[in-house]
């Protein structure tokens, strides 16, 4: 004897469409949000090596390596280059030139000279007393590995950031960006 069913026609393919509209719905909630990220931001490498001079002080943002030569102080601020200080009287310090470097992190000096990585680049400069006559004399290009993660920004937590890519040339900072993923 067959049973009879109450449901009517087609209600097996409306059953099927509910359950697949569930499974969809819960797989857009299920969605997350990765965590945010940062993006590099370029410089072309021609901008980026034309871009070093001695400009006037400026205030210290972070400070780096210290420098003794003569009567000067050589502070290195990480990333953006070299503060140029007067200290014959060190009861009163004198900012007397900013020397721009990006992508400094070190600088080390031996007689009138003052070796200073620019990224990938060494930079020579020549010392004077006064700071005005303070001239790049050399640049050795491709000296350094290409390092960029001393250029992320600090951030506490995970932080997974887009790996830069050298061709477009050398990563001077940072943008923050959101990410999504998708489970």
């Amino acid at each position: 004897m067959k049973q009879s069913s109450n449901a009517p026609c087609g209600s097996g393919l409306r059953t099927g469409l509910q359950i697949l509209a569930l499974v969809v719905a819960a797989v857009a909630c299920v969605a997350t949000s990765a965590p945010n990220t940062h993006e590099p931001i370029y410089m072309g490498w021609k901008g980026f090596r034309a871009s070093v001079r001695v400009g006037p002080p400026r205030a210290i943002a972070e400070r780096g390596k210290i420098y003794v030569h003569g009567t000067l102080l050589l502070v290195s601020e990480p990333g953006k280059g070299i503060h140029v200080i007067d200290n014959r009287d060190p009861s009163a310090p004198q900012p007397k030139a900013f020397l721009r470097v990006p992508g400094n992190v070190d600088v080390a000096g031996r007689g009138d000279y003052l070796y200073a990585d620019s990224s990938v680049d060494l930079l020579v400069f020549r010392l004077h007393t006064d700071p005005r006559q303070i001239k790049l004399v050399r640049r050795m290009q491709d000296v350094f590995p290409y390092q960029w993660r001393h250029t992320l920004p600090r951030f506490k937590g995970r932080l997974r950031p887009l790996r830069p890519d050298r061709s477009k040339g050398v990563v001077v900072g940072w943008r923050r960006i959101k990410r999504r993923s998708w489970l």
